[in-house]
């Protein structure tokens, strides 16, 4: 009996990062399996007496030469395939791993013709037919976002202490041109001049913001209450 074939068989399937924002891919070689010069995260077969931290560690080990700094279990997924008109049936145990870029290389060239950094945005176009599914099922645990989306309406609320900070600098920002500017609101006759010193500088910060808010926050949409499942 064939293990994912005759019954299903389990997977341990990681992706590697440094910790800044940079991410582990490996090319497959025509040694491999299928999907010849496909660019994919890393994985290996669960074994019988094997445990699932163990797995981990030793494939990271074996294909990358390299350490676990830590590990973050991202959850699991049921992959149906074909294998030589056979479906295949393996269950993947997937996590983020934060590894020693430095002690990095490739492990096993017979298997990889190379391993590579890449950000999140610029993984190449060759990709392993599971990887981008991976990729869309985890995105939001893999990418750490400054801001997430807001549960009623649309905007942003802060998520970490990157957002918190550029929250607080925006509003004390905001606050120092209110009362640098105090005349200016209160109603000064010259209203070319409150635009200048008040209003431009006010619509400049909050363009910034908005700015930042959107390059490290989730992208954000309408929503009225928590999105309910499908």
């Amino acid at each position: 009996m064939r293990k994912g074939e005759d019954y299903p068989g389990v997977t341990v399937t990681y992706l590697c990062h440094d910790g800044k924002g940079n991410y582990l891919l490996s090319k497959r070689s025509v040694n491999c399996r299928d999907e010849h010069g496909m660019w994919d995260c890393g994985g290996g077969g669960l074994e019988f007496g094997d445990t699932v931290l163990g797995t981990l560690q030793k494939e990271i080990s074996e294909e990358y030469c390299t350490d676990i700094i830590s590990s973050k279990f991202l959850g699991y997924r049921d992959v149906h395939r074909e294998h030589n008109g056979k479906p295949t049936h393996w269950v993947a145990i997937d996590f983020l791993v934060h590894v020693d870029s430095l002690k990095v290389k490739n492990g096993e060239p017979h298997k990889f013709d190379e391993v590579a950094w890449f950000t999140i945005d610029s993984f190449p176009k060759e990709l392993h037919s599971q990887l981008p599914n991976f990729l869309n099922i985890y995105r939001e645990k893999i990418i750490k976002h400054w801001f997430k989306r807001k549960t009623y309406g649309w905007g942003w609320t802060p998520a970490t202490w990157q957002g918190w900070l550029v929250t607080g600098v925006y509003l004390a920002l905001i606050f120092l041109l209110v009362l640098s500017r105090e005349e200016a609101i209160l109603g000064n006759p010259d209203s070319g001049t409150n635009f200048l010193v008040f209003g431009i500088p006010f619509i400049v910060l909050t363009a910034l913001f908005v700015f930042v808010a959107y390059k490290t926050g989730e992208k954000p949409k309408w929503q009225w209450g928590l999105p309910k499942d499908k």
